[in-house]
Parts: structure tokens; sequence; C-alpha cells
């Protein structure tokens, strides 16, 4: 999108360089929309980055809690806050969780 401006911008300049108040018109509007490109692109990715954190932070705590399961530790607790369905998931896994203790405690 950014070089398609570009591109119309040299376009429009070549064409019009004879009337320099046009010239000087589109400079200024060239630049105006280029730093609201630029704050866009900086908001989106300081908002992505922000929810990546917590989407990574929840699979961290899943993580932990399978290896938990896995070692056989069934009172180990599930935390998750961002994802939904990660906690979809973590009632799945609880009930799964249910069933392997109670096999293990008709095993003893």
């Amino acid at each position: 999108m950014l070089l398609s401006l570009v591109i119309i911008y040299l376009l429009v300049r070549s064409f019009l360089i004879s009337n320099h108040l046009l010239v000087d018109g589109l400079n200024g509007l060239f630049l105006e929309i280029s730093i609201a490109l630029l704050l866009i692109n900086a908001f989106s990715f300081y908002f992505y980055k922000k929810e990546l954190d917590k989407v990574e932070k929840d699979l961290q705590n899943l993580t932990i809690y399978l290896k938990n399961i896995s070692t056989k530790k069934y009172d180990s607790i599930l935390k998750l806050e961002y994802v939904y369905e990660f906690l979809e998931i973590s009632l799945h896994l609880k009930n799964i969780v249910k069933r392997l203790y109670v096999k293990d405690k008709r095993k003893k």
C-alpha cells in the first residue's frame, strides 16, 4: 500500500512539476499519510505483541500442567486466563486427570 502511494506521488510530482504550489501540497499530504500509516503500524504491533505475550503465558502454563500430569502429579493446578479455547482444553484435561487418578487409585 505504501509502495503504491509512493509511485502515485512520484508520477503526479513528475507530471505537475511546473506548478510548485500543487507539488508542495502533495509533499505535505504524502508526509501526513506516511506519518498516519507509521503510527497505525506502531499501535498495531504494540497490541499484537501484548496479545502474543498473553497467549504465550497461557501456553507455558498449559505445558507445565501437562508435564505435571505426565509425572503423575494429579493435584497440580492449571491457571489459564486469556484464551477461551485454552480454557475449554483445560476442562477436558481436568476430566482426563480425574479418570487417570481413579485408575491409578484402583491399581493400588
